[in-house]
């Protein structure tokens, strides 16, 4: 099984990079979900990378095992702002001929490697084109993609992942019940991650406070005067563990 993490969104609706966000120490979002794709897929794993792709290059060069390196390939797509299927389309690009692509998003962090698991059985019987996490009967992501639906993502548009094809091929999908609970959890506003971080234990790492900043805005105006990949993120780490440690 080869896993694709979609990595590569514009995160307008939280303005910081969400997928570079703190998740405890040595980690941050998409360190979080790679390590789960690590632990669950045992072929290639693709990450579709975008926005600041350089600082999330050097955060996976300075994070990855030697002996995993190997099967992680980092894919950049340049049309990343024109919607999560352009991703998709990159990624499986790279897959030419795979069995079976487990999907991923890098805001997701809260997953389950058990969970991801179990979403690999019930494709293997044999009989469907596809298995989706689901919570109360409704399709979500991560989901298992056959060969069979893998050669109709070339025909997705815009920001949409799977669900036209589940829509379009029903009866080849099967939804393995979840149910309600924070793997789900997807980091797309500052509020829905600073509740994350606190229910992780993510805000109890030790670090060095920016004593001026004063909010999200700041913090993001802060970083656009910083190219460098190193000193952005240690920046963008302590940044966002000063405005968790005040209540924001």
């Amino acid at each position: 099984m080869d896993a694709l993490i979609l990595a590569a969104g514009k995160a307008s609706r939280l303005g910081l990079p969400k997928f570079l966000l703190p998740a405890g120490p040595g980690y941050v979002l998409l360190t979080r979900v790679l390590e789960l794709a690590l632990q669950t897929a045992d072929g290639q794993i693709i990450v579709a990378l975008g926005r600041e792709e350089d600082k999330a290059r050097w955060v996976l060069d300075n994070w990855m095992w030697p002996e995993n390196a190997g099967r992680v390939l980092l894919v950049s797509n340049p049309d990343y702002k024109a919607g999560l299927s352009t991703s998709l389309r990159k990624g499986v690009e790279q897959l030419p001929g795979s069995r079976g692509v487990l999907i991923l998003l890098a805001d997701q962090p809260a997953l389950d490697a058990e969970k991801l698991r179990q979403l690999r059985k019930p494709y293997e019987s044999g009989d469907v084109w596809a298995v989706s996490a689901a919570e109360n009967g409704e399709p979500k992501p991560p989901v298992m993609l056959g060969p069979e639906f893998l050669a109709l993502v070339g025909e997705l548009e815009g920001d949409q992942g799977a669900k036209p094809l589940f829509k379009r091929h029903p009866e080849r999908v099967r939804l393995l019940e979840w149910g309600s609970g924070e793997w789900f959890t997807d980091v797309d506003t500052w509020e829905t991650y600073a509740e994350l971080a606190r229910a992780q234990g993510w805000d109890r790492e030790e670090f060095e406070p920016l004593q001026a900043l004063s909010g999200t805005k700041e913090l993001e105006a802060l970083l656009d005067t910083i190219p460098e990949p190193r000193e952005y993120l240690e920046t963008l780490r302590q940044g966002v563990l000063t405005l968790l440690t005040r209540g924001f």
